[in-house]
């Protein structure tokens, strides 16, 4: 199948930035769609979700607009998944941003706020390199060198380590930045925002 027949389904539940990602997909020669009503997603191939704000907003509004199920449904087909910033955080089982609340729980681990004794400003804003833990398959595009645009106070922590893709650094504190568990991939820095660099990434997701 080559890029341009890939059809990438973008989900809208309301926080999320979905301009600047629907372009993000048609520089790398994907064909982007915008999902608006839950009965859609029936019918994506590739399902990437995106997200800015808080956990709990995000995921009673996806259960408010029924993308919920749906999510655990495309999961079930083993069809490929993408969540972005909140959207990688809202797979996890549960956050401790403002209280504890539970996530979709495709990923095991929990979500937690970045540690405020270091010399660093929370949010964490600003460019950042990633350290690839795991091989990125068949990818020259991307390197350890490479930047990405991140904006967040909260990290998820994966229970199984194995799945880490890459970590990256808040001062002398190691997160992970990215995971891969199958054909489920998430990302806490924002690819669309990113440059070249984030549209590889975006590339190498609907790639291997």
């Amino acid at each position: 199948m080559s890029k341009a027949s890939k059809k990438v389904y973008i989900l809208n539940y309301g926080i999320n930035n979905i301009k600047s990602l629907y372009s993000a997909f048609i520089k790398v020669d994907a064909k982007p769609t915008i999902i608006n009503e839950w009965s859609d997603i029936k019918d994506s191939n590739y399902l990437v979700l995106p997200g800015v704000g808080a956990f709990s907003t995000g995921i009673d509004n996806l259960k408010r607009l029924g993308y919920y199920d749906e999510i655990l449904n495309h999961k079930m087909k083993n069809k490929p998944l993408l969540g972005i910033c909140l959207g990688m955080q809202m797979l996890f089982e549960e956050s401790e941003e403002f209280g504890n609340h539970e996530g979709i729980g495709l990923i095991k681990g929990k979500v937690k706020m970045l540690p405020n004794d270091t010399d660093m400003k929370l949010p964490n804003v600003g460019w950042y390199s990633l350290k690839f833990e795991k091989d990125v398959a068949n990818s020259n595009e991307i390197d350890n060198n490479a930047k990405f645009y991140f904006n967040h106070g909260y990290f998820c922590e994966p229970k199984e380590k194995n799945i880490v893709l890459s970590s990256s650094n808040y001062g002398k504190f190691k997160f992970c930045s990215s995971f891969r568990d199958g054909n489920i991939m998430g990302t806490q820095f924002h690819p669309e925002k990113s440059g070249t660099n984030g549209l590889n990434f975006l590339n190498f997701f609907i790639n291997n």
